[in-house]
């Protein structure tokens, strides 16, 4: 009788499928009870779209058009999802997908942006450097930035994370440079150089 009961129990938790949609999809994020990822015209369109789909049953419950392509996790947070645009970044209502606001119109993006207890982090290129942004994530105001010009030093840089004090920076060249900034202020606390070994490449056996 034991063994009858084990064996149903492992059936009722065994994992099963709800819904699928199929497509090469952007990676997904889940919140608010839905499901939200980029990717084709799930109608056989040519267009491709960002996507909000019910967790329960795989409806679509809206979608725009795709203007910037991310194969990068987007972030969401307090009924808000930020996109990348070619120009900024903009605030979506996670329940309507109607715009709650844009920011940053004339320079370009070039990372997904990441948002930390009501504020939102984004690096933008503005030649001839890069600078980082922080904006209020629940209007798009500007609390602070903070640029580098362009250089050997800082040949691209992004945001790779965010605690209760620090912005930490990512200096993408050939040793892995970090630099640590103020989250109140952007102001440079410290930096850091990991010299990277070199690459060994295999000469004819």
């Amino acid at each position: 009788m034991d063994r009858c009961r084990r064996g149903n129990r492992r059936k009722t938790l065994a994992g099963r499928l709800r819904w699928a949609v199929s497509g090469l999809f952007s990676p997904v994020v889940a919140a608010d009870g839905a499901i939200f990822t980029s990717g084709p015209d799930i109608d056989g369109g040519t267009k491709n779209w960002w996507y909000a789909f019910d967790g329960d049953d795989g409806t679509v419950r809206w979608r725009r058009p795709l203007k910037t392509d991310t194969k990068e996790t987007l972030p969401v947070a307090d009924g808000r999802l930020y996109l990348p645009r070619e120009k900024g970044v903009q605030a979506l209502d996670t329940a309507t997908g109607k715009t709650v606001w844009t920011a940053l119109p004339r320079v370009n993006t070039t990372s997904t942006p990441i948002v930390s207890d009501g504020t939102l982090f984004v690096t933008e290129e503005n030649p001839p450097g890069m600078t980082i942004i922080a904006l209020d994530a629940a209007t798009g105001d500007e609390y602070w930035r903070t640029a580098y010009p362009s250089s050997d030093d800082y040949p691209s840089l992004d945001v790779g994370a965010v605690d209760d004090e620090h912005v930490y920076i990512q200096i993408h060249k050939s040793d892995a440079d970090i630099i640590a900034l103020s989250r109140n202020d952007g102001s440079e606390r410290w930096r850091a150089s990991i010299p990277q070994p070199p690459n060994k490449t295999k000469g004819p056996s």
